[in-house]
């Protein structure tokens, strides 16, 4: 976590050192929330142009799998529910709780609807809050 939070500083203050130079704000595309392609462009500001290297309705390749993208309204979304069984660090997600462990548990959780592996290409996984 610790490493997370100086990761974030660093992006922010490069975030702000560099806005003048490809006119871009902290929330670069106006969405009104800081994103994954807010970062991108971000993180584009740093190559010969100011264009991003992402756009919306490209693949995006995360734990092995390939996601389409698409946009809805002024954001980006993956087209279809995630399904991996880790965190971006690549520490495993917990699963196989029982329902009652599921109920109880205060730290993250992933689960295929029903147990059914014909559910996890239709739905993704489930996730805990």
């Amino acid at each position: 976590m610790k490493h997370l939070m100086t990761l974030l500083g660093l992006a922010v203050s490069i975030a702000v050192g560099a806005q003048t130079d490809c006119g871009l704000q902290y929330d670069g595309n106006g969405d009104g929330a800081v994103d994954a392609l807010d970062l991108l462009g971000l993180l584009s500001e740093y190559s010969d142009t100011c264009e991003p290297v992402f756009a919306c309705g490209d693949s995006v390749l995360f734990d092995g799998y390939s996601y389409e993208t698409v946009p809805i309204g002024d954001q980006c979304w993956f087209k279809e529910n995630l399904r991996t069984e880790h965190y971006a660090n690549g520490d495993a997600i917990p699963g196989d709780l029982s329902i009652a462990d599921w109920a109880a548990t205060e730290s993250g959780a992933q689960a295929i609807l029903l147990e059914d592996l014909d559910h996890l290409a239709i739905y993704g996984r489930l996730y805990n809050g």
